[in-house]
C-alpha cells in the first residue's frame, strides 16, 4: 500500500478501510460513551493539561498570536479554546468522531483521532455526536459499548458531506505497527494557532496557592469544580 496522502469522502474512508482489512461503522455516542471505551484513552482527561499550565504558564499568562508558535502546550490550548467558542455561539460537535479499533492477541488497541480534543468535553457536553468506528479485528461485534451499524456504500451516498485527507499505513499511540489509517479533516486548520484572527491571552488564577481557574481573554475558559477540571461552556 501507498503511504501517499490523498483527499477522499466518507466512501473512499471506506474503501481505504477495506484495503486494510477493516470494516467502518457508524453510530451515535456521547463523549462520555466514548471516554468509558476503553481507560487508555488518557488525554480524555484534563489533568495533564493542567500540569502543563501550572509548570510552564506564569501568573501574567501566556499570549499566542497567529504569528509564531508559542509551544505545544499553547497550541493545545488553542485547540480547545476555538472548539470551546464554537460551542459558545451555538454551533454543535457535528463531525464525526473517528475510532480505531484492533485486537491484538488479548489486548485492545484503541484510539480517536480526529475527535481526541473534543472529548475533553466529555463532563460538560452532553450530546450525542457522530461516531465512525474503523474495525481493523473483525471482531467489533463481541463488546461494542452503544449500538453500531455496519456502513454500506447506499450509506455512504446519502446526504453526506464530510471531507477528509487520509494517509495509509499510519501507527497509533498503542500500536507502533504502521498498518492503520491517518484521518484527518480537511477543515483541520481552522483549529489551529496560525488561524487565530486576535491574540489569545490564557491566564492561570490561584487561591491559597491552589489554581482554580484559567481564563482566555479575561473571559472563562477552564475550571475547577468540586476538585474536577472542567472546560466553561
Amino acid at each position: 500500500m501507498s503511504d501517499e496522502s490523498y483527499n477522499t469522502n466518507l466512501l473512499g474512508i471506506k474503501q481505504a478501510a477495506g484495503r486494510h482489512k477493516a470494516q467502518c461503522y457508524t453510530a451515535h455516542a456521547t463523549l462520555t460513551e466514548l471516554v468509558n471505551m476503553s481507560e487508555d484513552l488518557a488525554y480524555s482527561s484534563l489533568a495533564h493539561t493542567i500540569t502543563l499550565i501550572k509548570q510552564d504558564i506564569p501568573t501574567e499568562g501566556l499570549t499566542q498570536t497567529s504569528k509564531w508558535n508559542k509551544g505545544i502546550l499553547a497550541s493545545k490550548l488553542i485547540n480547545i479554546w476555538t472548539l470551546q467558542q464554537d460551542l459558545l455561539s451555538g454551533r454543535d460537535f457535528v463531525d464525526p468522531i473517528i475510532v480505531h479499533y484492533n485486537i491484538k492477541g488479548k489486548t485492545i488497541v484503541l484510539d480517536v483521532h480526529p475527535g481526541r480534543t473534543r472529548l475533553l468535553f466529555h463532563n460538560v457536553y452532553t450530546k450525542k455526536v457522530p461516531v465512525l468506528i474503523i474495525d481493523y479485528s473483525g471482531l467489533l461485534d463481541l463488546d461494542p459499548p452503544f449500538d453500531v451499524e455496519l456502513l454500506t456504500d447506499e450509506k455512504c451516498e446519502t446526504g453526506n458531506t464530510w471531507q477528509y485527507r487520509i494517509t495509509n499505513n499510519w501507527d497509533l499511540p498503542s500500536d507502533p505497527a504502521q498498518e492503520y489509517l491517518l484521518v484527518q479533516p480537511n477543515d483541520n486548520d481552522r483549529w489551529h494557532w496560525h488561524m487565530l484572527d486576535e491574540p489569545v491571552t490564557f491566564q492561570p488564577h490561584y487561591k491559597y496557592g491552589k489554581l482554580m481557574q484559567v481564563t482566555a481573554n479575561g473571559k472563562p475558559f477552564l475550571e475547577c469544580v468540586k476538585w474536577r477540571w472542567r472546560i466553561v461552556i
